[in-house]
């Protein structure tokens, strides 16, 4: 909402795309942690891992803070790679502090990319297929590691931060590279610095190609039908309700089942939005009840997690076409859109 409203300030229109980008991470990762409980496979692009350095530039450098200088020597024409964007970025992110806190004082960090081919033999002692690759180098002038720290890095839960660590990090990456049908090197001495190598297959698909696929405009997103958000999490509430008002639509609010089903008594209702897990009565238990009695009710269910054991006893559309939060605005206003036809 402040990105609609500040259109003519190019510094704080910084600022508020770092803080979309950061949430955006932060609900990929907790949508990996919540897949990962339900073991489901990761989500791949085609990306330039130069672009991603470049956009990762300024969090890394406020985040390693100035003590740390921050370098990058990269391959003009690197070539595009098939793997999980938001894991590289954690990825990168977390080996950067690591780096950090491998440095007593002042040092720096580099980032080195390379397109590069494997033959036969350097392949096998990768463990990877032979051909194309892109290297990604992340290099530091910290205290280094010994050969018995070395072998034992991406163990779960082995930590040579102490309380500091959790000792999750590189086990997480190591999923991630595994994952990617990629490799990892570390080279390390004591007092001489720590560098790891990723190697990352070749894509066969052109960057270029999904570079050129923008999202597309959708000028006009306003609505008119009579709408009821039930909510018990206020503040999301009223959020939405701003947000479909301020696009025309007439809202009423509710933040449980109950209160819902008393509203739906007197006023008339176009389409419902409710979230899943609620006290009391879930979305799930008063879309049965709403389909029942208002049958001319459209539903729209959200959720951040849930089991969806009982959407059979329901209609199993609605588990098509839930929404998971966190959602945007933009996607809220499009399915509006879909639900008012």
């Amino acid at each position: 909402m402040l990105k609609d409203e500040i259109t003519d300030n190019p510094r704080l229109e910084k600022y508020i795309s770092e803080i979309m980008h950061a949430g955006e991470r932060g609900a990929k990762l907790t949508e990996k942690l919540l897949d990962f409980s339900r073991h489901r496979s990761s989500d791949s692009d085609v990306v330039n891992i130069n672009t991603m350095l470049h956009d990762e530039q300024h969090m890394l450098e406020k985040t390693l803070t100035a003590r740390v200088k921050i370098s990058f020597d990269l391959d003009e024409n690197l070539w595009p790679v098939l793997i999980d964007s938001s894991d590289m970025e954690n990825a990168i992110l977390n080996m950067s502090i690591n780096s950090m806190h491998s440095i007593k004082d002042s040092g720096e960090l580099i980032f080195t990319t390379e397109n590069v081919s494997l033959n036969d033999v350097e392949a096998e002692l990768l463990h990877v297929h032979p051909g194309d690759y892109v290297t990604l180098s992340i290099s530091d002038n910290g205290c280094g590691m010994t050969e018995e720290t070395r072998l034992k890095i991406y163990d779960p839960f082995y930590s040579t931060k102490g309380e500091k660590g959790t000792g999750l990090g590189l086990s997480q990456v190591y999923g991630f590279v595994q994952r990617s049908n990629a490799a990892i090197k570390v080279y390390s001495e004591p007092g001489k610095g720590t560098q790891f190598k990723f190697y990352f297959p070749r894509s066969a698909e052109n960057i270029d190609n999904i570079d050129s696929i923008q999202v597309k405009d959708y000028p006009d997103l306003s609505g008119s039908a009579r709408v009821l958000i039930v909510d018990d999490e206020r503040a999301l509430m009223e959020l939405a309700s701003e947000i479909l008002e301020k696009n025309g639509y007439y809202v009423l609010t509710a933040n449980s089942a109950k209160q819902a089903l008393g509203i739906l008594e007197t006023e008339d209702v176009d389409i419902l939005m409710s979230d899943i897990v609620m006290p009391e009565m879930d979305g799930i238990q008063l879309a049965k009840i709403v389909k029942e009695k208002y049958p001319e009710i459209k539903i729209q269910l959200v959720s951040g997690y849930s089991d969806r054991r009982d959407f059979e006893k329901v209609d199993p559309e609605l588990e098509k076409n839930i929404l998971n939060k966190p959602f945007n605005s933009q996607t809220m206003l499009l399915r509006f859109q879909e639900l008012s036809k």
